[in-house]
């Protein structure tokens, strides 16, 4: 439970969320000022489609991976509580989010420049035998040095159930799957109705069982172009936990 005190004016914070999340304004913030809900989504966004380039979906230590696009999908999910924050919150906590993004996608862009260099230098290494012939060495696994991660990350809680529900497809911009039985299984469903209407601007999935991997499932196709228009995603009350955020 949330007092109205802590969260402010219930009304004048739905206003502010909404114009937020309208906002056409494409100027990033200045320094230390709070983003839009909508501009920092995007930019969260933009962090995730950077580990998922096509063809180079592999190109990145795993756990490194791992790492930036659970901090993408904590900001997007972030960004769809801006309703029940408190406003001065929010916005405190969106200045320090948009910072992070930005200073995670010069790491992960700069890491890419690393890993290719790396790649290039070490894809064939000539190696003259005594008899005169020519072998080639395998190439060295890239490793960044400067960076450690848990030796036994937690695995994704993922749901437990095989669901098949009729997720159909959107009629309208909002589309609303609350309470359908929607589990992980059902998530690619989701994304072939999403990019067959690309105009949907809210996705309500609330109060099913979507668990860490459908979450980060849908977050990697929101990352690539799926629902270019979507402005709200609502997502309480599924299962998932930490790495789902």
């Amino acid at each position: 439970f949330v007092s109205q005190t802590a969260m402010g004016d219930p009304a004048e914070a739905a206003q502010e969320y909404r114009e937020s999340i309208q906002s056409a304004d494409d100027k990033d913030p200045e320094p230390g000022q709070p983003p839009s809900a909508k501009k920092l989504r995007e930019r969260a966004w933009r962090l995730g489609g950077l580990l998922l380039k096509p063809g180079e979906e592999r190109l990145f230590p795993e756990q490194f991976k791992r790492d930036h696009q659970n901090f993408s999908s904590k900001v997007v999910h972030f960004c769809g509580d801006q309703e029940y924050m408190a406003i001065a919150d929010w916005k405190d906590r969106a200045a320090r989010y948009w910072e992070e993004c930005n200073r995670r996608i010069e790491e992960v862009q700069e890491t890419e420049k690393e890993i290719k260099s790396h790649n290039a230098k070490n894809c064939y290494q000539a190696i003259k035998t005594e008899d005169g012939r020519i072998s080639y060495a395998v190439q060295q696994q890239y490793e960044r040095p400067e960076r450690t991660y848990e030796a036994d990350p937690k695995p994704l809680k993922s749901s437990t159930k095989d669901s098949s529900v009729d997720v159909g497809i959107p009629a309208g911009p909002r589309w609303s799957l609350r309470g359908k039985g929607v589990a992980d299984s059902d998530i690619d469903a989701v994304v072939k109705g999403l990019q067959s209407y690309p105009g949907v601007t809210t996705l309500d999935l609330q109060e099913n069982d979507i668990m860490d991997a459908g979450v980060q499932a849908l977050v990697a196709a929101l990352s690539t172009g799926t629902a270019p228009n979507l402005e709200e995603l609502r997502i309480g009350g599924n299962g998932f936990g930490d790495l789902g955020l």
